[in-house]
């Protein structure tokens, strides 16, 4: 479901409606956050201790995100973000 909402966001706009582009992004990035909490080095102990989430949204970003044509130093990327 919220995969076809975003891909719904990401047609827009349609008939000189706005794009919806922070609202795309925001989603693009809550389930990237999501995703590094039940996926990404996943354990029950990670998905109770909310300390750890930071450091696995940026493990996450650093290893998987693509770095084409990107001005930023890799090591900055997800900091950035």
């Amino acid at each position: 479901m919220v995969f076809a909402d975003l891909r719904t966001l990401l047609r827009l706009p349609i008939h000189d409606l706005t794009g919806c582009n922070l609202t795309a992004g925001a989603m693009l990035f809550n389930l990237i956050a999501g995703s590094s909490v039940c996926f990404f080095e996943a354990s029950e102990a990670g998905l109770k201790n909310g300390r750890d989430r930071g450091r696995r949204f940026c493990t996450l970003i650093n290893d998987f995100f693509p770095r084409e044509g990107e001005k930023l130093p890799a090591e900055d990327i997800a900091e950035t973000i």
